[in-house]
């Protein structure tokens, strides 16, 4: 499901409060009775961090009463004016009519940000509980078959992706097209994973996976 949508991955928070307070929130009440959940990401760019941090914590009440739980507020590290945010949210159509609101647009113009604030909605269908607070990489990517790409990315392993800097974390898919794969992964050794990310040998390998359509990535710290 989309509004406004500009193609981008989810970027969850880490720490362990987080995958507590998802099994809190879906009535889950321990780590091997993970269910998939739906998340609202949004990706935009502010004038002034500070002052859009303001304006954002005011709304807080409203967001919790739309069921709006918010997991994640990221930094780009190599673009420290552009943003991503991320929801665990209990009602799609409900979210979707509030960002879609002119009340939402003009108080995200007043915060300061400085592009169409857009939206994706998806489902996280794997979430693995960080042991450390560690920086992250998110992207997204479309593919021919979900299925067939997920049995590809697991053959490839966690461990072959831990040699690249990078710690498996999210795995989740459009709410209404599964071709599109968001990921977000931790970052061990960013050098590492800026060299896999741009690699001719890691392109060739994705679409030898099945992948049709690469999206950008960025680099993210939470705050």
């Amino acid at each position: 499901m989309k509004l406004l949508i500009q193609f981008t991955a989810v970027a969850i928070v880490t720490g362990t409060s987080l995958f507590l307070s998802i099994n809190k929130t879906f009535g889950q009440t321990t780590s091997n009775e993970f269910e998939p959940f739906n998340v609202a990401v949004s990706k935009f760019t502010v004038n002034d961090y500070s002052k859009w941090r303001l304006i954002y914590n005011e709304d807080t009440t409203i967001r919790k009463n739309i069921g709006m739980n918010t997991i994640a507020v990221g930094l780009s590290i190599y673009n420290p004016n552009d943003l991503i945010t991320a929801y665990v949210i209990s009602d799609v159509d409900k979210v979707i009519t509030y960002v879609g609101s002119n009340e939402f647009q003009e108080k995200a113009k007043k915060a300061g940000v400085s592009n169409k604030q857009t939206f994706d909605f998806i489902q996280v269908i794997r979430f693995i509980p960080p042991k450390a607070n560690l920086d992250f990489l998110e992207y997204a990517i479309k593919v021919k078959d979900f299925d067939q790409w997920l049995n590809a990315f697991d053959a490839e392993g966690a461990t072959k992706r831990l040699e690249y800097g990078l710690i498996d974390e999210v795995v989740a898919c459009g709410i209404d097209d599964k071709n599109l794969v968001h990921l977000v992964f931790l970052i061990s050794d960013i050098e590492k994973a800026k060299k896999m990310v741009n690699s001719k040998i890691t392109k060739k390998s994705m679409l030898n996976q099945g992948v049709t359509l690469m999206s950008t990535f960025e680099f993210y710290t939470h705050k």
